[in-house]
């Protein structure tokens, strides 16, 4: 059994590497920026390739310990350890994720170096829970964390410091979730609610943020390239009956704006392209489904079904998930490689 787990992780190592040799002699030529996933799949690390159809299991390289802030563990004991929500660093050069420990609430963010291993470990504030967003410099990540045993008050953003590891809890109003760094990094917004608000993005505690909507029934909020506006997924009434959507852009202090197309209903996401002219949904008649916005065209569709949001490689390339599965397509050709992957899919970031 032994020597199975060894050969196991020795095989994923040389896969590792192989892959890795490959990214850093381009990155070494610059004459191609590779379109690097970092894929979340059964709480576990890859990076995938999605030029060349590679997968590499990044998690080996994280070791995994006993915690002793946890008074389950005894000194010594191995535990499995879990991890997620994959984030890359502005630059390219590092990926946040979070690892917690199978019957344990004690979890910790990661930073790693996936071209060489090197990482470190930020014990979170409180329990952590996930959703971790970079500062635009690369020097902070926001977080959500529960800070309190009653229900309405728990899940509050904070932020980490990467120089020196120190965290700051900013928020104070509960049920908060999402938490985007605007482009510009004055700005923290989250939903709570399904209320969207801001915050700044200071190392204090503010309790509440400026509300920018007044109802909910919020999801799918995205900054624009420029931080001037967001955009949202409104929706009113059930699956069930009257049951609208709508996507909505907010510029704060402004009118908010309406978009409507004919083929615009969707129902679990809204995601832009890179340069705000194509939106990635999905939608019950159509299931995954990607719309020229500046023509209300439907550029691409297909029936697989996903609660993941796709990743946009560039605006005529986006990636969707559906179970086991990545989907690369390309909208100009309309081809679309399909690449299997080891467990169920759980979140997608992209390596700009």
């Amino acid at each position: 059994m032994a020597l199975r787990f060894l050969l196991s992780r020795l095989a994923g190592l040389l896969i590792l590497t192989l892959l890795l040799t490959v990214i850093t002699a381009t990155l070494a030529g610059r004459t191609l920026r590779p379109n690097l996933l970092a894929v979340e799949s059964d709480f576990r690390i890859y990076i995938v390739d999605a030029d060349r159809q590679l997968v590499a299991d990044v998690t080996p390289l994280v070791p995994v310990s006993a915690d002793e802030r946890d008074p389950q563990f005894a000194p010594g004991d191995i535990h499995e350890a879990l991890y997620g929500y994959p984030v890359w660093s502005p630059d390219g050069r590092l990926l946040a994720f979070h690892k917690w420990y199978v019957g344990s609430d004690v979890g910790d963010i990661m930073v790693m170096d996936p071209f060489t291993g090197a990482f470190t470990r930020y014990n979170a504030v409180a329990n952590y829970r996930d959703m971790l967003s970079w500062s635009p410099d690369g020097e902070q990540l926001a977080y959500i964390f529960m800070d309190s045993p009653d229900p309405k008050e728990r899940y509050n953003v904070a932020i980490l410091n990467l120089d020196g590891g120190a965290h700051q809890p900013i928020t104070r109003i509960g049920n908060v979730v999402n938490p985007m760094w605007s482009p510009g990094g004055e700005h923290i917004a989250y939903r709570t609610l399904g209320r969207v608000s801001v915050v700044r993005a200071e190392m204090r505690l503010h309790h509440r943020g400026q509300p920018l909507t007044e109802s909910g029934g919020h999801q799918s909020v995205m900054w624009s390239p420029d931080g001037r506006r967001l955009s949202l997924l409104s929706y009113s009434g059930s699956h069930d009956s009257n049951f609208s959507s709508t996507v909505t852009l907010i510029e704060p202090g402004q009118q908010t704006a309406t978009l409507h197309c004919d083929d615009l209903n969707p129902e679990l996401f809204a995601v832009w392209s890179p340069g705000w002219t194509h939106l990635a949904t999905h939608t019950g008649r159509r299931g995954l489904t990607v719309i020229d916005m500046q023509q209300c065209a439907v550029r691409y569709t297909n029936n697989y079904s996903s609660g993941v949001p796709p990743v946009w490689l560039t605006e005529q390339r986006v990636v969707f998930t559906s179970a086991h599965r990545l989907l690369h397509a390309n909208l100009r050709t309309g081809h679309v490689n399909d690449l299997p992957m080891p467990g169920v899919v759980n979140h997608v970031a992209h390596r700009r």
